[in-house]
């Protein structure tokens, strides 16, 4: 529709109208014109409908308290036999070798000790991650200041300790390639934005989306944040209750 000035019907110019301002000036007859009283009704924007609540995942233990909430599971799966095996073999086969050269009155070839060493190193890295498996679990604790997020006993990168002002938004996301030894899939990460927009992950390598759409939801309302779309983040709840 063509703007038109009052005085003198003169159509208005691009350069006559300033929207942030909401006024036009008439670059004919030089009259200013309140363009908020030519505006119609507007529409109220729709509330954002809350999201369902959503199960527990299974493998997960939560803990409801005023103060806190703990949402915990352990880390073993049938896949960590498996790796703990193959760790368990190059140790032993890289270990009997070694021995069994440096007994001997000859003594081994560099190259042959380097390999054998990385035989080892391999097995023991295979086997400490089995043994992640077995003993280790992950522990969430959401309060309205702060989030901490811990994995042990055993060292594992990855523990957190971060501020409510720190937290802007979280949202789940799918990872772009399948890890190594994830017979589950690719996995999903539970990601964060700070107060600058920067992202952060929070969890690595979940093993449904149920888990990390559940995640959300519950840090979420634990730590006061209102659920807002993120380009690119795992389907929304309302899909996957749907689906479900």
């Amino acid at each position: 529709m063509q703007l038109c000035c009052a005085a003198c019907a003169a159509p208005y110019h691009a350069n006559d109208v300033s929207l942030a301002l909401k006024l036009a000036r008439c670059h004919a007859c030089d009259v200013v014109y309140d363009l908020a009283e030519r505006e119609g009704p507007r529409l109220a924007r729709a509330p954002r409908e809350p999201s369902p609540k959503l199960s527990v995942p299974r493998f997960f233990n939560v803990e409801e308290t005023e103060e806190a909430t703990r949402i915990s599971w352990t880390w073993f799966r049938m896949e960590y036999l498996i790796i703990g095996g193959w760790g368990f073999a190059l140790d032993v086969f890289s270990t009997a070798l070694l021995a069994r050269g440096l007994s001997n009155g000859s003594p081994l070839e560099p190259g042959a000790v380097g390999f054998l060493c990385l035989m080892l190193a391999a097995g023991l890295a295979l086997t400490y991650c089995a043994l992640t498996g077995f003993l280790n679990k992950t522990t969430i604790e959401a309060r309205e200041d702060r989030l901490v997020i811990r994995h042990g006993p055993l060292p594992w990168p990855g523990n957190l300790e971060l501020s409510r002002g720190e937290l802007k938004q979280l949202y789940g996301k799918e990872n772009a390639r399948r890890p190594v030894f994830a017979w589950h899939g690719q996995g999903w990460n539970l990601n964060a934005l700070d107060a600058a927009g920067r992202k952060r992950t929070l969890l690595h390598r979940l093993e449904e989306p149920e888990q990390v759409l559940y995640l959300e939801q519950q840090l979420e309302k634990r730590l006061g944040i209102e659920d807002a779309p993120v380009k690119g983040e795992l389907a929304s709840r309302h899909t996957l209750q749907a689906v479900m």
